[in-house]
């Protein structure tokens, strides 16, 4: 028995063992490669250590303080970059970007993110979503009823006015449309019970709201188009010059970033994550 285990021990003794490579990386990865070099495991030693070599974090903040206070908190001198981008309608903040000398030991895996998505307001919001939209006359009078309160010319008072005069005269029929004068039209209108009618409903709206979250208000202009059909009225919203209002209103928000992070860089456009980096 002895015998048997002594050549049991001998033979095990000249196993190949497992053994652990280092071959660096990001993490500090090494190689474990198992009896008789059948299988290599890759491992993050890292993970078996009091703290990570490095912070690994995605921050989504909500509001534009928030994102500043954060970004001052952790920004690493001489390597924090802020990227805006209106077509993500976003500010990022990646507080470990590359080194400016180029060299190999300035590049950075860039693994801590900040956000803050520059949301529209509440009241910019809701003549966003009907830009372009028609309406049926419900519609519009409730949304006049609901936004009057933005306007300032016509006064929200006279925008009230007006959605009060087309919800009397929903069941009419339109049966002619007049320009009264420069923004105005006048809507020829009978009903089979009452004398036949007109209400008045501007062409042009001036509007002042802020557009996105964290910014002043601004003044913007909105106008209102029509269409008949058998007698039905239906609206359409369109807001002016969209695309300038929002280029216009991100450029402030972005320039009140700059200030705020005076010692940072901030640049319009999108720094892609590593997978995309990579793959393209």
């Amino acid at each position: 028995m002895d015998q048997e285990r002594n050549v049991i021990d001998a033979a095990v003794a000249h196993l190949r063992k497992a053994e652990i490579v280092p071959i660096g990386g990001e993490g500090d990865v090494s190689a474990i490669v198992k009896p008789a070099g059948v299988t290599v495991q890759l491992e993050r030693m890292e993970l078996f250590r009091p703290h990570p070599s490095a912070i690994r974090a995605e921050v989504a903040l909500e509001t534009p303080a928030s994102f500043v206070d954060y970004v001052r908190d952790f920004t690493v001198a001489g390597r924090t970059r802020v990227f805006a981008s209106l077509e993500d309608r976003r500010v990022h903040a990646r507080m470990d970007w590359h080194g400016s000398s180029g060299a190999a030991g300035d590049a950075s895996w860039g693994t801590h993110d900040a956000y803050w998505h520059a949301a529209y307001t509440a009241a910019f919001a809701a003549w966003a979503e009907v830009d372009g939209r028609p309406l049926t006359q419900r519609e519009f009078v409730d949304f006049l009823e609901d936004r009057c309160a933005d306007a300032i010319e016509p006064e929200p008072a006279d925008l009230m006015e007006v959605a009060l005069n087309f919800d009397a005269i929903r069941s009419a029929k339109i049966r002619s449309v007049v320009n009264v004068h420069t923004n105005e039209r006048r809507f020829q209108f009978e009903e089979s019970d009452t004398p036949a009618g007109s209400v008045a409903c501007p062409k042009m709206l001036t509007l002042r709201t802020p557009v996105f979250f964290g910014t002043d208000p601004v003044e913007w202009r909105a106008r209102f188009a029509y269409s008949v059909a058998e007698g039905k009225l239906t609206f359409t919203v369109k807001i002016l010059r969209l695309d300038d209002l929002l280029e216009q209103e991100f450029a402030r928000l972005v320039d009140a970033v700059a200030v705020d992070l005076p010692d940072i860089p901030v640049h319009r456009g999108r720094a892609c994550n590593r997978h995309q980096a990579f793959n393209g």
